[in-house]
């Protein structure tokens, strides 16, 4: 479920007892390798992807494997980047090279067609069906994206070894 309940972080709160924060630092600490995104808020990331990230820590990112999108509903992106990078690695976090920023997000998507089942990237990859309503308008978006995701499994299978 896409959807959890992530209170504000506070450090006094124990993990247990605020919604749905005890299983999003499980499925963290699980997984070889994390996406984390963020709108660009005043130049940096959102209150949200901070508060999420507050409550992870050194036990959810140690040897993990991070690739990073940010969306900007204008045109300026990089220093969201840079603040999201230094955070995960403050926490140990193995934060791919490769990141994606999305300028003029909102142009960037359209609907999904009904009747579509999968969609294919610029380089002949099929992808499923996704759980989102929308599709890139831009193929090179598109393309960049996937690519992250690629980059942060190899990352994640190098690490794990």
């Amino acid at each position: 479920d896409p959807e959890r309940e992530f209170p504000l972080f506070h450090p006094d709160r124990d993990a247990a007892t605020a919604g749905d924060v005890a299983d999003g630092l499980e499925l963290v600490r699980q997984a070889d390798g994390v996406l984390l995104g963020s709108p660009v808020y005043h130049g940096s990331y959102s209150s949200a992807f901070r508060s999420f990230h507050d409550w992870c820590s050194f036990d959810e990112y140690e040897d993990t494997a991070v690739g990073l999108l940010a969306t900007a509903g204008g045109g300026s992106y990089a220093s969201t980047l840079d603040h999201m990078r230094a955070t995960v690695r403050g926490v140990h976090g193995w934060v791919v090279p490769h990141q994606v920023g999305i300028r003029n997000a909102s142009d960037r998507f359209e609907p999904r067609p009904t009747d579509s089942d999968t969609t294919e990237t610029a380089d002949g990859v099929r992808l499923p069906p996704a759980d989102t309503d929308y599709l890139f308008t831009d193929d090179s978006l598109c393309d960049r994206t996937v690519e992250l995701g690629r980059e942060v499994t190899a990352a994640a299978r190098r690490l794990s070894v």
